[in-house]
């Protein structure tokens, strides 16, 4: 035995008598410096362990990275959808005026975009302007998600009528003597881009389909003039203030 190993203080660890059960030799040499040597069951117990241990961390380091790329995808997607709405409202300052007139000779409200007819009914036909009742599209763009604003008028009922249905429309028309007289305007079909309703109340008595924006204006007309509430009629930018 050597000088310093006979100055060494010498600690056995055990879990049991058997030499198989020894856990660790720990020794302190003269300078105190702690020397461990590990014993047979130490060996397995580190083994199992490590094991255990590296199972559990390749668990979670696949748990965290299946979580990494699902954050991942998941924030490509909004980027995506918050590209493409900003794609369809990037096209809102192309919208224009839907204009709003009224004959209360032949109880028919009036829409059109086109600034011209508006003037001429209000010239020639008795209609009162009553202004902007909205801005819409004029024409059809992929990009802005819109779809078309059906026009229809009966010479009969001195009714125009709109609708974004087409199978209400080749009703109206088939069945009910209204005239097809195109597309008045693109709108949206969901409240998306800053869009709100735009109310849709019908006068069985008067035979006169009305459109506004405004709902103390619509549940006026239900509550006090004869008019059904018919839901939304499509969704439309507002008038800017």
């Amino acid at each position: 035995m050597s000088a310093e190993l006979k100055r060494c203080r010498v600690t056995e660890i055990r879990n049991g008598s058997n030499s198989t059960d020894m856990i660790a030799i720990a020794t302190f040499d003269s300078k105190r410096n702690l020397l461990l040597k590990l014993g047979p069951l130490a060996s397995k117990l580190y083994s199992r362990t490590y094991i255990k241990t590296f199972l559990s961390l390749s668990a979670i380091l696949l748990s965290l990275n299946q979580v990494s790329a699902l954050v991942a995808q998941s924030r490509e997607v909004m980027d995506q959808d918050a590209e493409v709405q900003n794609t369809y409202c990037d096209y809102s300052s192309s919208a224009i005026p839907l204009y709003r007139g009224y004959t209360p000779s032949g109880t028919d409200h009036f829409y059109t975009t086109n600034a011209a007819e508006m003037e001429n009914a209000v010239d020639k036909l008795g209609f009162t302007s009553e202004g902007d009742a909205a801005y819409v599209f004029g024409s059809h763009s992929s990009y802005t998600s819109t779809i078309p604003l059906y026009r229809m008028y009966s010479s009969s009922a001195v009714d125009h009528f709109y609708t974004t249905s087409a199978s209400e429309r080749d009703n109206a028309v088939n069945n009910l003597g209204y005239s097809d007289e195109g597309i008045a305007a693109f709108v949206y079909s969901s409240n998306i881009c800053g869009s709100i309703p735009l109310y849709r109340v019908y006068s069985p008595g008067a035979t006169d389909h009305f459109y506004t924006t405004s709902a103390s204006e619509r549940d006026n007309a239900v509550v006090n003039l004869g008019y059904n509430d018919e839901g939304v009629a499509a969704y439309v930018l507002p008038v800017p203030s």
